[in-house]
């Protein structure tokens, strides 16, 4: 079966996805202050990099782990997990904007998620 990352249609559909969910992020006052200041082209490569790796892409992180690589994505940022949580539904909204279908779109924030609480050692929230 094909991975999440070739389903959602890789490269080109990633690139677009992390342009919209930036434009989000920086028009949120409330994560504004966390993202003055960032090299934005630099950014834009690693939350490439991060989503293509949570949907399954292969070669995103060679030489060390994920969590080395991408939990600074994370924290560097002075980010708390609410600002986190916010990051997740600009994500989920420019998965869905893009056209994509719901389960695929669900299914990609999902994942996103479940790799996000790991990096910053947080449990899921048990319903």
């Amino acid at each position: 079966m094909a991975s999440l990352y070739d389903r959602l249609g890789g490269t080109p559909t990633v690139t677009v996805v992390v342009g919209r969910f930036l434009d989000k992020a920086l028009a949120d006052p409330r994560l504004q202050p966390h993202l003055r200041g960032v090299n934005l082209n630099r950014q834009r490569m690693q939350q490439m990099r991060f989503l293509s790796y949570a949907l399954g892409a292969t070669d995103v992180c060679p030489g060390g782990s994920p969590a080395a690589h991408f939990g600074p994505l994370m924290t560097d940022l002075g980010m708390e997990h609410e600002h986190l949580d916010l990051l997740l539904e600009y994500l989920d909204a420019a998965l869905r904007d893009v056209g994509l279908p719901e389960n695929l779109a669900s299914e990609a924030t999902g994942a996103v998620a479940l790799l996000q609480d790991q990096f910053l050692g947080r449990t899921a929230v048990q319903e």
